[in-house]
């Protein structure tokens, strides 16, 4: 009896957009490496070959069976950017699956399934991913000066330098921010946000958000689940901007010092001066 040959489902992601990946007409390709980022080429999948030319995200599913994921991209510097945002958004899932594993076993892990982590280690995760592009970012954090509770005090969110300048994007849930001037990096979104003005969310995709069998699902989805919600988590989260520096996190907020450094040994305070010009006024200044 002839062995039935297994289907494949092949798909490039990119931004919001899905595309089918076309089997090329040749009979060889190269050997699909074993590393999750990799160069433009033709290569093979599950016995087939497939043309994987153009840079994103790469998926090929057996279903039931095997799945293979690849981030295709070349070059370095800061164009690559919104490839892989892209690539690594449609990887990501929140929950606590994969926290605590070390960057080596996140990227095995993703050859073949999402990435399942929390904010923090999410957007370390996609720091070194960058980082091998030769782009600077930084984490930062957004804090909440309301009372404490036990799980939603804090959002650790990634700072990306753009070429000119500081940038922040929200990791966990894909998002930008943006006023009627430019994309806002992580002090002016924290003062914009506490002083109650307007600013717009861009989603960067569509990929699914959140990890639908941890035991936080419920109240995750009940903050993911439109802008309007996650403005509102916003609203408790981005009270004081702090930015990590040699695993320290420095904010220049005065008015809240003591609360703010009794909050954890490693939150620094700095005189506001002192912190844009270390962080922020030779990269922005003039824009």
């Amino acid at each position: 009896m002839n062995k039935v040959q297994k289907d494949v489902i092949a798909h490039q992601y990119l931004y919001n957009k899905i595309y089918d990946v076309q089997m090329s007409d040749e009979i060889s390709g190269n050997i699909l490496p074993q590393k999750l980022i990799i160069k433009p080429g033709k290569y093979k999948v599950f016995d087939k070959v497939y043309d994987m030319s153009r840079e994103g995200l790469y998926r090929f599913i057996q279903p039931f069976d095997k799945t293979e994921q690849r981030i295709v991209c070349t070059g370095g510097g800061y164009k690559k950017i919104g490839i892989l945002l892209s690539s690594t958004s449609w990887i990501l899932a929140h929950g606590t699956l994969d926290d605590r594993i070390t960057i080596e076993k996140e990227n095995r892990k993703a050859l073949h399934r999402k990435l399942i982590c929390s904010c923090s280690y999410a957007s370390s995760w996609v720091s070194s991913v960058l980082k091998k592009f030769n782009i600077n970012s930084r984490l930062v954090v957004g804090l909440t000066l309301d009372k404490w509770n036990s799980y939603d005090n804090g959002h650790t969110m990634l700072e990306i330098f753009t070429g000119n300048r500081w940038v922040v994007y929200d990791v966990t849930n894909h998002m930008f921010f943006k006023n009627e001037l430019h994309y806002l990096d992580m002090y002016e979104l924290c003062d914009i946000v506490f002083s109650h003005r307007d600013y717009e969310i861009i989603s960067l995709t569509d990929s699914l958000q959140y990890d639908v069998n941890s035991p936080c699902t419920l109240w995750t989805e009940s903050k993911m689940s439109n802008k309007e919600c996650l403005k509102k988590c916003y609203d408790r989260l981005f009270q004081c901007s702090l930015i990590e520096q040699n695993n320290k996190f420095y904010f220049c907020d005065v008015m809240n010092k003591d609360k703010v450094e009794s909050y954890s040994h490693n939150y620094k305070y700095m005189e506001k001066d002192k912190f844009m010009e270390e962080f922020y006024y030779v990269s922005n200044k003039g824009d």
